[in-house]
């Protein structure tokens, strides 16, 4: 809950400044490469819980983890670990940082 809250406040209609759409936040690329509507809440929340899912088992279930491949995306996230190592959560945008705060109240770097 706290994740789509911060995303989009749980606005059905919520648009990012980077050009993210929807409760979700999804970008219109990402969205079309899931096979989903980002305006659509179920299909969105639907998607968004199961990408979540996937980087969350991908990445030893670590949620912050699994928060931050969401936020920057899984490129990032992966350069992340590969740079960072142990300390992969400094090698994040602040951004992304601030968002995993802002969701657990623990700090990555």
């Amino acid at each position: 809950m706290n994740q789509i809250n911060q995303e989009s406040g749980f606005n059905l209609n919520a648009h990012g400044g980077s050009g993210e759409i929807g409760i979700t936040q999804f970008m219109p690329e990402i969205a079309k490469g899931l096979g989903i509507d980002p305006v659509d809440p179920h299909q969105a929340l639907h998607a968004a819980a199961q990408l979540m899912a996937r980087y969350y088992q991908a990445n030893e279930k670590d949620y912050a983890k699994a928060l931050a491949g969401y936020n920057c995306g899984g490129g990032c996230l992966a350069h992340a670990l590969r740079v960072g190592g142990g300390q992969w959560g400094c090698q994040v945008p602040q951004s992304t940082q601030r968002y995993i705060w802002l969701i657990m109240s623990r700090h990555v770097c």
